[in-house]
């Protein structure tokens, strides 16, 4: 678990994170998830998404092109929100609004 936590963790020091320490930090960290209880929900959302993009591709003559789109959209948000269970949402946030990403984090959001 060490190393999820390595790896999904806020990547900075003790010290920047405590001078970056907010209001909606502390409400993170009060309300914390276990990791096994983030590993579960990450896999879940990210099945559950890719189930519902896959569905939604294969009945896509049946189904219509709408459905399709809505379905194929659900799928790939629920895929993509699955993240915020391992580093949770301040932090996700933070990192896709860094300055090396904000460019990718604003080709998906209009994308979307």
């Amino acid at each position: 678990m060490e190393t999820f936590k390595n790896v999904f963790g806020t990547g900075a020091t003790d010290e920047e994170q405590s001078e970056e320490t907010g209001i909606m930090d502390e409400l993170w960290k009060n309300s914390t998830l276990s990791w096994s209880t983030r590993i579960k929900g990450f896999v879940f959302f990210f099945v559950f998404g890719y189930l519902i993009s896959f569905i939604s591709t294969s009945l896509l003559l049946t189904i219509g092109v709408v459905a399709f789109a809505v379905l194929y959209t659900v799928g790939n948000l629920c895929s993509m929100l699955s993240t915020l269970f391992l580093m949770g949402p301040v932090s996700q946030f933070k990192k896709m609004f860094a300055s090396t990403r904000i460019i990718s984090t604003i080709v998906v959001l209009v994308k979307f």
